[in-house]
């Protein structure tokens, strides 16, 4: 109980900006979901294949995506080379 005059030990003042801490605890689920709900999710994603553009270096013919090309053309990317 505070005396007269003073207020309680709380953790956030209004002269301390700063929050309190708060609980560094992960979201966990209420129920467990099923394998067949869980597949039929994961089954939903599909890969889609990497559009390629057609770049001539050197004579070669290249296949890039299409954000190298600048790079593949100025040769700061080399193509085919392992």
């Amino acid at each position: 109980m505070p005396r007269s005059g003073e207020k309680e030990n709380n953790t956030h003042d209004d002269r301390n900006p700063t929050p309190p801490e708060r609980s560094l605890t992960m979201a966990v689920p209420k129920r467990r979901k099923s394998r067949a709900r869980t597949r039929h999710r994961r089954a939903q994603w599909k890969a889609e294949v990497p559009q390629l553009v057609r770049v001539v270096v050197d004579g070669e013919v290249h296949h890039v995506p299409p954000y190298l090309v600048p790079a593949v053309r100025r040769g700061l990317v080399q193509v085919g080379r392992r």
